[in-house]
């Protein structure tokens, strides 16, 4: 292993710290009875960590601080240096125990933020639950307020005098096609409801028309999902209609009635 490799891998750091297993501390004392320069770098890794710890000196714990030197007295800790380094004792023992102390400082700040990281995020899951529901009672409340509004509409459209009810049957008396259209001859709104119809083949779509002075005006196509029950779907506006019928056309619609796919009419 190159110089510069062993000093920029981290071993020196973990012997100083007192981390190295024992065959990384065997390597490391002959590296420096090899290599002067390991032996400067390895004072020069004691110096930054005394003055880290110096710099960092803040108040810990009793009772950890006395933790920590027992364990650094009974040598659980930091082994004894090698002898090949040992004319530095009296600032290893210095830096021993600041370190020792930063350490401990660290432990409980990190006991500290690990607590209140916890707290944060419990109470951050709790905000976000909290919104989620909100968001789901507010769109059920918009959906009551559309349901709200849609029956009031109903209500006033069927109320009102102007509003005719139109039966469309099939030509066919024994047949039990039909569906209902209402329209207002005043304010011409058109809407179709209990569509009683087979469902349409695949490409295909009912299509309403509206007989204006002899001549078919489409009044739009439709769906059967939204055209049974008490649900009213509202067609194009229409207005002087004399008669209303219903076609099998292509989907999307037809410029044109296509009179041999006519399902049911009725006269206004």
């Amino acid at each position: 292993m190159e110089l510069n490799s062993i000093i920029s891998s981290g071993l020196l750091e973990s012997y100083v710290l007192g981390t190295s297993t024992a065959e990384e501390t065997k390597q490391v004392q002959g590296l420096c009875a090899k290599y002067p320069e390991v032996l400067v770098e390895i004072e020069a890794i004691e110096e930054a960590l005394l003055t880290y710890a110096s710099a960092g000196n803040t108040d810990v714990p009793v009772s950890v601080k006395e933790n920590i030197f027992e364990k650094i007295n009974a040598g659980q800790i930091f082994p004894e240096p090698s002898t090949v380094i040992k004319k530095n004792v009296p600032l290893r023992k210095l830096y021993v125990y600041a370190i020792a102390a930063s350490v401990a400082f660290l432990v409980v700040s990190l006991f500290g933020n690990i607590i209140q990281y916890m707290k944060v995020q419990k109470t951050s899951t709790e905000i976000s639950l909290l919104n989620k529901e909100n968001e789901y009672y507010a769109e059920q409340f918009k959906n009551q307020q559309t349901s709200l509004k849609m029956m009031e509409s109903n209500i006033a459209l069927l109320s009102d005098p102007a509003t005719k009810v139109i039966r469309l049957k099939n030509s066919d008396p024994a047949s039990s096609l039909g569906a209902v259209i209402h329209w207002n001859s005043i304010k011409h709104s058109t809407y179709i409801s209990l569509a009683k119809l087979p469902e349409p083949p695949a490409g295909k779509q009912y299509q309403l028309w509206a007989i204006v002075d002899g001549k078919p005006v489409d009044a739009g196509v439709f769906d059967l999902s939204g055209a049974t029950g008490s649900n009213l779907q509202k067609m194009k506006e229409i207005s002087g209609a004399q008669v209303f019928a219903i076609t099998l056309e292509n989907k999307g619609g037809s410029p044109v009635p296509t009179l041999s796919a006519m399902q049911v009419s009725g006269s206004v």
